[in-house]
């Protein structure tokens, strides 16, 4: 009988590992679940790959990103439908495309330390990813 249970903890504990495993695999600098806290500052992005995931846990519909550069100092940049999203490679950078955006766009923004999310719904970008909430053009 002792053998079986050596079987079953063992099972066990492989399924534990697993489960780590994929959920470490999902983990980002956004909140993963109620309760949770994202950063304040929004964190980083490496790409805007991530940026997109961190969006689709938040339950937006982002199935593929257009990759363009209309995002002038981006180092990345792309869209998910009506869905802005930047990659920017310093905060040297950042400060470029938001003074720049000033100046001809009206929209409200998210922005991280490395990141910019446009979408209708910031108040939900920020409450999964953190960040600041922009206003352009005030």
């Amino acid at each position: 009988m002792g053998g079986i249970v050596a079987k079953k903890n063992v099972a066990t504990s492989i399924g534990a590992v697993i489960l780590a495993g994929i959920l470490s695999a999902c983990s980002g600098p956004w909140a993963s679940g109620p309760g949770e806290e994202p950063p304040a500052d929004g964190g980083t992005f490496e790409t805007v790959g991530e940026l997109r995931e961190a969006l689709e846990a938040a339950g937006f519909e982002c199935p593929e990103v257009m990759v363009h550069n209309r995002f002038k100092y981006a180092s990345a940049s792309g869209s998910c439908g009506e869905i802005g999203l930047g990659i920017y490679a310093n905060g040297a950078s950042l400060d470029s495309e938001l003074a720049a955006r000033k100046t001809y766009t009206g929209d409200t923004i998210n922005v991280g330390k490395n990141w910019i999310v446009g979408t209708d719904a910031p108040d939900q970008v920020q409450e999964w990813l953190g960040g600041t909430i922009v206003n352009e053009g005030n």
